[in-house]
């Protein structure tokens, strides 16, 4: 049986700590470095630092692009690289190499079903007042990818057991039906029984919330107890502003 890696694409920049750290805590199996035109001397460095930064067990691939071509070269290289590791446990860093790459890292991991992942630096060293860049070459137009937001009935789902920290299936599913999210379109004004409304709980808010990995549960079956996940959390305070 095939063996699930622990995949990371890291984009080079000008980044080094923001590159390898998380990788200490976050175990890796097997890294790409997307790192562009890697002849310019300023660009080797930061490649190679980031190479000796990594554990000596990691498998290395570097993958280069043409840091002047546009933003859609840059998007296939991360779809190149997540079509080709699909089975395994992708992660994507976005905060390591700009602005294209992370803008471009989030959209085809959303697109790929990898996890992207933004670091959070411990300081910023000390900036000087003048710009990085200098003049206006042209702008660059992002496709327009849809991604859905959650569905609201799901979020006010996710609202009531947050007012509860945990709570039981039956005080969720009491809930819904007087907030007039939990019914069955063919029912109209007959009122359900509790095997059927349990069913259709399951099926319209359980079995989705589970899926999404926005809610947990503790015990069996009807009497297992739901809490809020730390991806539950974050769909709801992102979300679930009222």
């Amino acid at each position: 049986m095939k063996a699930i890696l622990n995949v990371h694409i890291i984009p080079i920049g000008l980044e080094i700590d923001r590159a390898t750290l998380p990788l200490k805590e976050y175990k890796a199996d097997r890294v790409y470095l997307l790192a562009p035109d890697y002849r310019d001397a300023i660009d080797n460095y930061f490649l190679e630092e980031v190479k000796a930064g990594l554990d000596s067990g990691v498998e290395v691939i570097v993958e280069g692009y043409d840091r002047w071509d546009n933003f859609h070269e840059i998007m296939s290289r991360f779809c190149e690289i997540l079509k080709r590791e699909q089975g395994n446990n992708v992660f994507v860093n976005i905060s390591s190499g700009g602005k294209l790459p992370g803008i471009a890292g989030t959209i085809a991991a959303m697109m790929f079903n990898a996890t992207p992942y933004y670091v959070v630096p411990e300081r910023y060293e000390n900036r000087v007042k003048k710009q990085s860049t200098s003049g206006y070459r042209k702008v660059i137009p992002l496709p327009e990818y849809r991604i859905s937001p959650p569905e609201e009935r799901l979020v006010e789902a996710l609202r009531i057991i947050n007012g509860y920290e945990r709570t039981s299936q039956k005080t969720l599913s009491r809930e819904l039906v007087e907030r007039g999210l939990l019914r069955d379109k063919d029912e109209r004004e007959k009122e359900l029984n509790n095997k059927a409304l349990h069913v259709l709980f399951r099926r319209q808010f359980l079995r989705p919330l589970l899926e999404r990995r926005w809610v947990g549960m503790e015990g069996q079956r009807r009497a297992a107890r739901l809490s809020l996940t730390e991806e539950g959390e974050n769909v709801l305070r992102i979300f679930g502003r009222e």
